[in-house]
């Protein structure tokens, strides 16, 4: 899951989302001193990370990807996810994608004095090339895939894979529509456990 489903899984609790977007940036297990809401975000956003790498039902998906992208098969899944997710919005969501971006980026901005350098860098992206609204365009999966396989200093194949989506469109759609509700499922009880705790 990239940062579009990372913030839509994250129970519709501000604190949540900002810890969803902390997870690529705190390393070990000693994060405790972030409020209540964020910690709990850090550690849902491992719980997604593992749970989709590890899902049986997307061997299907990482099967095609890995002759374009070799052992970055998940990274691409991640971002076929995504952009999925915004082209199907209207089927998981009652509110509007731009409204809903709106929300992410006000819920961040509250608590930006919580974010590392880092992490503010790329919110600041993210918020000026409009990324989570992108997702639902061809040009912002090929942004997107492009842009991550500069940033990793390995022969990616990414950048091959907004073409392969169009080829197997239909496909990718498929199987991501078999995947979500399971991983939404998933993720409403690792949050009520959360909360019964």
């Amino acid at each position: 899951m990239n940062y579009l489903a990372h913030f839509y899984l994250s129970q519709q609790n501000p604190g949540v989302v900002v810890g969803n977007l902390l997870g690529d940036f705190v390393k070990g297990r000693h994060f405790e001193h972030y409020p209540q809401d964020i910690y709990r975000g850090i550690v849902l956003h491992r719980f997604i990370d593992d749970f989709t790498d590890h899902f049986p039902g997307n061997a299907p998906t990482k099967q095609r990807l890995r002759p374009v992208t070799g052992k970055f098969a998940g990274v691409a899944m991640d971002l076929i996810h995504d952009h999925c997710l915004a082209l199907t919005w209207p089927v998981w969501s009652e509110q509007a994608l731009p409204d809903f971006v709106e929300w992410v980026h006000a819920a961040i901005e509250k608590e930006k004095d919580q974010l590392s350098p880092d992490a503010q860098l790329l919110v600041n992206a993210m918020k000026k090339y409009q990324w989570l609204l992108r997702y639902a365009t061809f040009e912002g999966l090929e942004n997107a895939c492009y842009g991550l396989s500069k940033r990793i200093p390995h022969q990616t194949g990414l950048e091959n894979v907004p073409r392969l989506f169009e080829e197997h469109k239909v496909f990718f759609l498929t199987e991501f529509e078999r995947f979500f509700p399971e991983i939404v499922r998933a993720c409403s009880e690792k949050y009520a456990n959360f909360v019964q705790t």
